[in-house]
């Protein structure tokens, strides 16, 4: 009887308590982050891309930023390899790849996978390839860039021959920067010759690349692309060669030699070449690095169409660029001697 009366009382007391909604927590239903397609389809390239450990892919517009390393999409805005202060960290869900315009890449691997994501990108207006890995059989189809304005395909590797092949279904395109090897630069240059809105040119040559000694890339580039050309950087050796092929460039307002990371480029750059192209009517001349001395202050002096000029590490001594500084007034003026050269 008492066993009886003791599980009666244990078993109103359990029904007494007993609340549904008490057996067991809800579970909260699990949002599920939705994406347009065509950022789905850049998250969804990242997400398996197997990157270098130096990678960076950057995209930036109108208020609009998308950064991805190797830990994509994990933004730590604290993290100072971001450079928070400079930039605005954007958020992949809500990027809106209309309002992007430019995209850096660095050291990537440049596959059909990677090329097929970057198309979605169609409104941007520069792309910057830097020291890239091209992989083999990758076709780039420029053409999906209608509004491109300037392509950049520095320091890559394995760049194909036909690399630019579609390049000239980009009507706006009116820069190009490449660096070019011995095994592609006749395709290239050839591309080059054919797209119809070049206007400013910038050569680099892997010179390690079975190049001759005073090979002459000019001569390979068209009387109507000449024609065209009003911005030309050359990280290239010059030659008296050099200076006669760019007599053949009318409308030529800029000219850099790019020596700063290459001696072998600066040193080509003596008096002599200084005179020999003196004559054409330049607005700016940029020359980092060079072997001129002082037998090239007559020269600048007189050079009367120069407005802007930049010339480091020569072999004129700063009281000698005072002098050429103080000849008239200089749109921009920037000159410093070699401090490792013996003046005396």
């Amino acid at each position: 009887m008492k066993k009886s009366l003791a599980l009666f009382l244990g078993l109103l007391a359990i029904s007494l308590s007993w609340n549904p909604g008490l057996v067991a927590d809800e579970v909260p239903e699990k949002k599920v982050e939705t994406y347009s397609p065509e950022v789905a389809k850049i998250k969804k390239y990242f997400d398996g891309a197997n990157l270098l450990d130096y990678s960076e892919f950057s995209a930036e517009g109108d208020n609009e930023y998308l950064y991805s390393f190797p830990d994509l999409f994990e933004y730590d805005e604290n993290d100072e390899e971001l450079d928070v202060e400079e930039f605005q960290i954007g958020s992949i869900k809500n990027l809106d790849i209309k309002k992007i315009h430019s995209i850096f890449i660095y050291e990537y691997c440049i596959d059909s996978a990677f090329m097929d994501m970057l198309y979605l990108f169609s409104d941007v207006k520069t792309l910057r390839f830097y020291a890239c890995t091209f992989a083999d059989s990758v076709e780039c189809d420029w053409s999906h860039f209608r509004s491109l304005e300037y392509l950049c395909l520095d320091d890559c590797s394995k760049v194909p021959s036909d690399v630019l092949k579609s390049a000239p279904m980009c009507p706006k395109l009116e820069a190009l920067s490449i660096t070019i090897s011995f095994n592609n630069y006749k395709s290239i240059v050839s591309d080059c010759n054919k797209l119809p809105a070049l206007c400013e040119l910038y050569l680099d040559l892997d010179l390690q690349k079975g190049f001759p000694p005073n090979f002459e890339i000019l001569s390979y580039i068209s009387k109507n692309t000449r024609e065209k050309i009003r911005n030309l950087d050359l990280t290239v050796p010059v030659t008296d060669k050099t200076a006669h092929y760019l007599h053949k460039f009318p409308n030529l307002k800029r000219l850099g030699i790019q020596g700063h990371h290459r001696p072998d480029v600066g040193k080509t750059v003596t008096d002599d070449f200084i005179l020999q192209i003196s004559d054409i009517p330049l607005e700016a001349l940029q020359i980092p690095m060079s072997a001129i001395t002082e037998k090239s202050i007559p020269v600048l002096k007189e050079w009367k169409s120069l407005k802007l000029l930049f010339l480091s590490l020569t072999r004129i001594t700063p009281s000698q660029m005072e002098e050429i500084e103080t000849s008239r007034d200089w749109d921009f003026f920037d000159c410093y001697p070699d401090p490792d050269f013996n003046h005396d």
